[in-house]
Formats: C-alpha cells, structure tokens, sequence
C-alpha cells in the first residue's frame, strides 16, 4: 500500500511529496502500519493547525466580500449592544475562555443561537477563535445553531503564547474582535497543550 507523504517546510507551508510504498518483503505487516500510523499523525497535526489558520484568512475575505470591510467588527462598531464581541478571559492555570457577548455573568448579553431550517432565520455564531502575539489561530471551534446555552469555547493556552485575540463570525453579521489579553503566566513548553483547531 502507499499513502501521500506532506511535510512541513522551514516557511511553515505544507508540501506535498511523491507516494512511498509501505511495503517491503522484509518488512512485517505490522511494521508497516505503525509506520503508516506515525505518517497520518504527522499529517493530521500540521493540516489541523494550517487549516485553523486557512479558515481565519477565509473569514477576513468573507468579511471583505460581504461586508465590504477590511477589518472585523469592534464594540465601537456594536452601538452599545455587544452581543457580537467576543470576550476573552483567562485563569490562573492558563485556561482561556471566550464568550459571544459582553462578558457580564450577571445580565450580561449574549448572542442568541437559534436554529431554523429557514436560511432567513437561523441566527448563530458559527466559529470562535483566538490569534496569539504571531498572527497564529491557536484555538478554534466550530460552534451548532441549536445549542442550548450562549456561543463559548475553551482551550488551554498553548506554550510561549504570550498574548491572545478573540474572534467570532456571526452567520448573518459577519467577523467581530474582542480585546487583546497580555498574559500574566506564560506556559512552559514541557510538551503541553498544542494548537486546538475543533473544526
């Protein structure tokens, strides 16, 4: 059997080498499928982190298209109702949170999530995502219009993530940003949590 190879350059794009074949006389059946396990792995980390990244530049085009703007959309832009923003907490143990709204547990608001197989109606915020201090998705995930509570996700924080940005896209009103978060703890890279792209 053979399966297609993609590995990562020095640029971190992904390139597409030729085939190789698993099999050899001299190599064992069961050989062969760590050896085609540890090439899918390797392929599944660098696509999920790349895709995360492919999926953010596809929302800034969509906002460019669509809402013929450059930039997502700022509280300053929200006229006092901040059901749109995202907002971006983290605790003690390095654990974020983002939440579609303005962030008050007590009365806050929050976007609404509803769920309709009229296209006129479905309302809900499809992705959360959080962008460090390089421009990089670190945490993305994909969210369903008939979910039961307000549109969050969490993630831990990755290592030498030294800052955070929050972003939503809204199905009706487009890609929103919250305020930047400077980390007061910045995680060790002891081979902790990595990239989480849940798309």
């Amino acid at each position: 059997s053979s399966v297609l190879f993609v590995s990562k350059r020095s640029d971190n794009k992904t390139t597409k080498e030729k085939n190789i074949s698993l099999y050899h006389p001299a190599i064992t059946m069961k050989s062969q499928l760590s050896i085609a396990a540890i090439i899918l792995a390797n392929f599944y980390s660098t696509v999920s982190g790349s895709h995360c990244n492919t999926l953010f530049t596809e929302f800034q085009r969509r906002q460019l298209a669509e809402f013929a703007s450059e930039d997502p959309y700022t509280a300053a832009d929200a006229g006092g109702e901040e059901k749109h923003v995202p907002f971006l907490t983290i605790d003690d143990s390095n654990t974020a949170t983002i939440v579609v709204g303005n962030g008050d547990e007590e009365g806050g608001v929050w976007h609404p999530m509803v769920p309709s197989e009229d296209p006129n109606e479905v309302h809900w915020i499809t992705h959360i995502m959080a962008v460090d201090q390089n421009n990089q998705t670190v945490a993305m995930s994909q969210l369903n219009a008939d979910t039961d509570t307000y549109p969050s996700m969490t993630f831990q924080v990755p290592p030498g993530v030294t800052q955070l940005t929050p972003y939503s896209w809204c199905n009706i009103h487009g890609f929103w940003i919250g305020d930047t978060v400077v980390l007061d703890k910045v995680a060790a890279d002891e081979g902790g949590a990595a990239a989480d792209c849940a798309v």
